[in-house]
C-alpha cells in the first residue's frame, strides 16, 4: 500500500473495522431495497409515458430514465458480492484480520464496479436536479426565457419530478443514517472490549492462587498494582510466565484494547501465540496488516 494512496475510508477501516463492516452490510441491504423500489418506479414511468401526450422534452427525459434503469441492472450482483465479503470479514476472530478483509474487499472487481455505477448515478441525479430546478424556477426569472411561452408539464414530467425528489431523499437518508449508525457504534459499541476480553481468556484463564503459587511468586508481585499475589485471590498467568491479579490485567487489557498487539506488561511478549494464518504469507496481505498495525498504533483513540 503505497504512501499517499490512503483514503479516509481506508483509515476508518483500519481503526474501526468491525463497525465499518457491520454498518456497511446493513445499510447496503436497506439501500438495495430502496434503490430497487425506485428503479421499479422509474420503469413504471417509462411504461406510462409511452401512452401519454408528449412534450418536446419527453424524448430526452425518457432517454434519461432508460439510462437510469440500464445502469442499475448490474448493481444487485455487486451488492451481493459486497455483502458476502463483509459478512466473511465479520467472522474473523481478530480485529486485524477483519480490517485486512475489508481493505482487500475495496479492490474486488464487483466493489469497484459498484463504485463506478454509484458515481454514474450521482452524476445522473445532479443532472436531473438541475432540470428540476429549471422546472421550479418562476417564469421570466432568466432574461432569455422572459419572452418564451410559459411551460406546461405533462403528467410524465410531473411524476418524474417527484421521482427525482424521492431519489434525493433516499440518498440523504441512507448516507446520513450510515454516518449516524457508524458514530453510534464507535461511541457506544463494545466490540473491541469484548474481543480483548476473549483474547485474554483464551491466553490466560483466571485461576485461584494456591499456597504453592503464592510462595513461588512471593518475590514477583503483580507489576500493575505492585501488590502481592495472595492465596485465594484470582490471578491470570500469561504464556511468558508472568502472573497478575485478574482484575488488574483485565483493566490493563481494557485500556490497551485498541493496541494492534496485546502484549505482557512486564516483558512485552505477545499474549497470544502468533497466528499461523497463511493469509499473511502473501506480500499484499502482509503489507495491509502491517499498515493496519501502524495506523492503530498511531491512533490509539480511534478516528473520532
Amino acid at each position: 500500500m503505497a504512501e499517499g494512496r490512503h483514503t479516509l475510508v481506508m483509515e476508518l477501516i483500519a481503526l474501526h473495522p468491525r463497525e465499518y463492516a457491520l454498518v456497511n452490510s446493513r445499510v447496503l441491504a436497506l439501500s438495495a431495497v430502496i434503490t430497487s423500489a425506485l428503479v421499479a418506479h422509474c420503469v413504471t414511468l417509462l411504461n406510462d409515458s409511452s401512452v401519454e401526450p408528449a412534450t418536446p422534452a419527453t424524448p430526452w427525459l425518457r432517454a434519461a430514465c432508460m439510462v437510469r434503469v440500464l445502469a442499475a441492472l448490474p448493481r444487485p450482483f455487486a451488492w451481493y458480492r459486497i455483502y458476502v465479503l463483509h459478512a466473511a470479514a465479520l467472522k474473523q476472530p481478530e480485529v486485524l484480520r477483519v480490517a485486512h478483509r475489508c481493505l482487500a474487499a475495496l479492490e474486488d472487481p464487483f466493489v469497484r464496479l459498484n463504485n463506478r455505477l454509484r458515481t454514474a448515478y450521482v452524476t445522473w441525479l445532479v443532472a436531473m436536479l438541475i432540470w428540476l430546478l429549471y422546472c421550479c424556477m418562476p417564469h421570466g426569472v432568466l432574461p432569455w426565457l422572459a419572452s418564451a411561452p410559459e411551460r406546461k408539464f405533462s403528467p410524465f414530467e410531473k411524476r418524474l419530478q417527484w421521482h427525482v425528489l424521492c431519489c434525493l431523499a433516499a440518498m440523504l437518508l441512507t448516507n446520513l443514517g450510515s454516518a449516524a449508525l457508524m458514530l453510534l457504534l464507535i461511541s457506544h459499541g463494545d466490540h473491541e472490549r469484548v474481543e480483548a476480553s476473549q483474547r485474554l481468556d483464551k491466553a490466560a484463564p483466571a485461576q485461584e492462587v494456591s499456597r504453592g503459587m503464592e510462595a513461588r511468586l512471593s518475590e514477583d508481585p503483580c507489576i500493575i498494582c505492585f501488590g502481592d499475589l495472595a492465596a485465594g485471590e484470582s490471578a491470570r498467568v500469561l504464556r511468558c510466565g508472568h502472573a497478575f491479579h485478574a482484575q488488574c490485567i483485565e483493566r490493563w487489557c481494557e485500556r490497551k484494547r485498541r493496541s494492534p498487539v496485546l502484549a505482557c506488561p512486564t516483558c512485552t511478549l505477545e499474549v497470544l501465540e502468533p497466528s499461523d494464518d497463511t493469509e499473511e504469507e502473501h506480500p499484499a496481505s502482509a503489507q495491509r496488516i502491517a499498515w493496519v498495525r501502524e495506523i492503530r498504533r498511531e491512533n490509539p483513540e480511534g478516528l473520532f
